[in-house]
């Protein structure tokens, strides 16, 4: 049976909270006699706790992956935009892998976008898969971008094989 990441970070985080009022008990009760008063309730609201602070950290992963990817985009739209400007200045064979590099560009900032409006329809559930596929989408989108890069500056790079 597999475990969602949610899930495995909510358990981790609820053991630890649960270690961490144990220690906390132990270490007040000193040498007294008296019993402690550590209820099952107290425990159950320290392993709430300790859930809703790991979803909240997916939560703000989850924003900060997105921001990163929209920032990406927002970078190739200027970028793609200044090659296309530069077109019309270069010779032939730069402007054939310019306009390749471009082309390429274009899908992956398409297939970015594509990611980044699933992940924001994603549950908790699926966030690991949406972020995998995302993470990849940011590396064809840097990849893409570098080709531009390189074809603007006259250099021979190859473009990558996905």
């Amino acid at each position: 049976m597999e475990i969602s990441s949610r899930r495995r970070i909510g358990i981790c985080c609820s053991l630890s909270a649960l270690v961490g009022l144990l220690a906390f008990t132990t270490a007040c009760g000193g040498n007294s006699d008296e019993p402690e008063n550590v209820s099952a309730a107290d425990v159950k609201k320290e392993a709430r706790e300790g859930i809703e602070a790991a979803a909240d950290y997916a939560t703000a992963q989850r924003k900060k992956l997105t921001q990163r990817a929209m920032q990406s985009v927002n970078d190739a739209e200027r970028e793609l935009s200044e090659a296309r400007g530069e077109l019309a200045e270069l010779p032939n064979e730069a402007r054939d892998r310019l306009e390749a590099a471009i082309e390429r560009a274009q899908r992956a900032r398409n297939a970015l976008r594509a990611e980044i409006e699933q992940l924001k329809q994603v549950g908790e559930d699926r966030w690991a898969i949406v972020e995998k596929r995302l993470s990849d989408s940011l590396a064809e989108m840097a990849e893409a971008r570098g080709e531009i890069a390189a074809a603007l500056s006259g250099e021979e790079k190859e473009p990558e094989k996905s």
